[in-house]
C-alpha cells in the first residue's frame, strides 16, 4: 500500500515535470500551479488503484487533465499543447506494452502476468518508471525544440497519430494479457493500426511539403545575398573609377591654370572633353533614403558616362521602413537592367513617389524592338542570363513586401513598376514620434 502511493507521487510528479519541460515559454506563477497539478495527478492516480476504470476513461481523463493543466503554464499554440498532453500517457502505455509482453516472455514459464507480478513487483515496477524516466528525457532532450516548428495541420495529424499509437497499444497489451473481450480489442486494434499507416503517409507529405517550401525560401534568400553582394561589389567598383576620375580633374584643372607650359595637342582634347562632361554634373541625391541616394549617384555617373539620358521625379516625403539591403538590391537591379538593355534613343525616366501606404518606383526605358510577350513578361533569351537573374530578385523582394510587379511595352518604351507595402507607414511614424 505504502509503496503503491509512493510510486504514484513519484509517477505524478515525474509526468507534471515532464510537461513544464516542453513549452519554450512559461507563464508567471507556473511552479505553483505545477505543484497544485503533482496534487491533483497524485490523488486521481491513486483513486484509480481503487475503482480500475476502463483503459479509454483512463487515458481521456488524464490528458484532458494535462491539456488544461498545459494551458494554464503555457502561451504556446493549441495545437501544440494538445501533443504535448498526448505524450505522458502515449509513452507509458507503449513502453509499458513493450515491457509486459518482454516480462512474460522472459520469465513466464507458464506463469500469468499477475502470477509474476506478485513475484517480482517492486523491481517490475521500479524498472518500468526508470524506462519512463529515460523516454521522457529523451523526447525532451531532441524534439522540445523541433515540435515548435510543426503547422498546424501536422499537430493535427501528430496528435491522431499519438492517440492511435496509444490505442494500438493498450488493445495489444490487452489481448496478449488475456484481461477482457480479446475479439473487440482485436478488432479496435486492426481499425487503429490501419488509420496509423494512413496517417504517417499523410503526415510524411505535409512534411516533405513543408521541408520543400523552407528549401525554396532558403534558395531565394540565398540568391537575393548573392545578388547584394554582387552589387555591392559593382557599386564599390564604380565609385572608385568616379573617385580616380575626380583626382584625374583635379590634374586637368592644374594643366589648364599652368599657362607657362606648353600642352600637347592630346591634353588639349582631354581638357576639352573633361569640360564637356563637367556641364552636365549635377549635385548629389540627398533624399530621405540612404540607400536610394547612394545607389542613385552611382547610377547616374555611371548613365552620363554612357551617355544615357537619366531623368528623375522623386517623392519620397519620409524612410518607409524598408531593410536597406533590400532596397538598394531593388533599385540597383532595376538601374541595371534598364541601363544594360537600354535603346538607341537611350532614356530612362525613372519615379519614386508614394501612394497612401504604397511605395512605388517606375522605370521607363527605352528599347529596341519587342522585348515583352504576350503575357507582358520579358523575353530572356539564351545570352542574357544576367537580365533573367536580376529580374528574378525583383520578383522575390517585391513578394516579400506584398508588392506586385506590373511591365508593359508602350511603342518604343518599357515601363516597369514596383509596388511595395511599406512596413513603417508614415502615419505610424508620426504616431510613434507624438508618443514620444
Amino acid at each position: 500500500m505504502i509503496f503503491d502511493l509512493v510510486i504514484n507521487l513519484f509517477e505524478s510528479m515525474l509526468f507534471i515535470f515532464f510537461l513544464y519541460s516542453l513549452p519554450l515559454t512559461h507563464k508567471p506563477n507556473s511552479i505553483w500551479l505545477s505543484i497544485g497539478a503533482v496534487i491533483i495527478n497524485f490523488a486521481a492516480m491513486s483513486a484509480v488503484n481503487y475503482f480500475s476504470p476502463s483503459q479509454s476513461l483512463f487515458f481521456t481523463v488524464f490528458t484532458a487533465f494535462y491539456f488544461l493543466y498545459l494551458c494554464l503554464i503555457s502561451n504556446e499554440r493549441k495545437g501544440l499543447l494538445i501533443i504535448y498532453a498526448l505524450l505522458p500517457m502515449t509513452i507509458a502505455a507503449m513502453t509499458n506494452t513493450v515491457f509486459d509482453i518482454t516480462f512474460i516472455l522472459a520469465l513466464g514459464n507458464g506463469r500469468s502476468f499477475l502470477e509474476l507480478l506478485n513475484l517480482y513487483g517492486i523491481p517490475t515496477t521500479l524498472t518500468v518508471q526508470l524506462i519512463h524516466v529515460i523516454c521522457f528525457y529523451f523526447v525532451v532532450k531532441k524534439l522540445k525544440d523541433k515540435l515548435p516548428k510543426l503547422s498546424s495541420r501536422e499537430c493535427i495529424i501528430l496528435s491522431l497519430l499519438l492517440l492511435t499509437a496509444c490505442t494500438v497499444s493498450t488493445c495489444l497489451e490487452t489481448v496478449y494479457l488475456d484481461y477482457e473481450n480479446t475479439k473487440s480489442y482485436l478488432a479496435i486494434g486492426v481499425y487503429c493500426s490501419s488509420a496509423f499507416i494512413i496517417l504517417i503517409a499523410i503526415l510524411f507529405n505535409l512534411i516533405y511539403a513543408r521541408i520543400s517550401l523552407e528549401n525554396k525560401l532558403n534558395l531565394e534568400n540565398t540568391i537575393l545575398k548573392t545578388q547584394l553582394s554582387s552589387n555591392e561589389q559593382i557599386l564599390k567598383a564604380q565609385q572608385n573609377i568616379h573617385s580616380l576620375r575626380h583626382d584625374i580633374k583635379h590634374l586637368i584643372t592644374l594643366l589648364k591654370e599652368n599657362n607657362n607650359q606648353p600642352m600637347s595637342d592630346e591634353i588639349q582634347d582631354v581638357i576639352k572633353k573633361y569640360d564637356t562632361v563637367k556641364e552636365k554634373r549635377f549635385d548629389h541625391f540627398n533624399t530621405a533614403i540612404p540607400a536610394v541616394n547612394y545607389v542613385l549617384n552611382v547610377k547616374r555617373e555611371e548613365a552620363v558616362e554612357k551617355g544615357i539620358d537619366l531623368k528623375y521625379t522623386l517623392n519620397i516625403t519620409h524612410d518607409p521602413g524598408f531593410e536597406t539591403e533590400d532596397l538598394f538590391l531593388l533599385l540597383s537591379n532595376l538601374l541595371d537592367n534598364a541601363i544594360k538593355h537600354i535603346g538607341f534613343n537611350k532614356r530612362i525616366d525613372l519615379e519614386i513617389k508614394e501612394i497612401e501606404e504604397l511605395f512605388c518606383i517606375t522605370i521607363t526605358n527605352s528599347v529596341n524592338g519587342q522585348v515583352l510577350d504576350e503575357n507582358n513578361e520579358f523575353i530572356v533569351k539564351g545570352g542574357s542570363k544576367e537580365h533573367g537573374f536580376g529580374l528574378k530578385t525583383i520578383e522575390l523582394l517585391a513578394n516579400k513586401y506584398d508588392g506586385y510587379i506590373s511591365c508593359r511595352q508602350i511603342g518604343g518604351d518599357v515601363v516597369v513598376t514596383v509596388y511595395l507595402s511599406e512596413p513603417f507607414p508614415q502615419i505610424e511614424q508620426e504616431n510613434a514620434e507624438d508618443s514620444k
